[in-house]
């Protein structure tokens, strides 16, 4: 159980050291016009699943609408 530990303990040290120091510096930037880029998409894809669910919700809500006898009302 103990070499099962060490060996597990051993790799974490290995692929921490592989991730962190031995990849070098990418020296890149995020455009400042990139964040309203994303914000726009956010923004532009939850105004269209908020249009497809209502559109979704009047067609579910209608056919259970219909499925009701035209005397219960609860």
């Amino acid at each position: 159980m103990h070499k099962a530990r060490s060996r597990v303990a051993w790799f974490i040290v290995v692929f921490l050291y592989l991730s962190l120091i031995a990849i070098p510096s990418a020296y890149a930037y995020i455009d400042p016009g990139t964040g309203s880029f994303v914000f726009q998409v956010l923004v532009g894809g939850l105004l269209a699943l908020g249009m497809a669910f209502r559109s979704s919700w009047r067609r579910v809500w209608s056919f259970f609408r219909r499925g009701r006898p035209k005397g219960d009302e609860s």
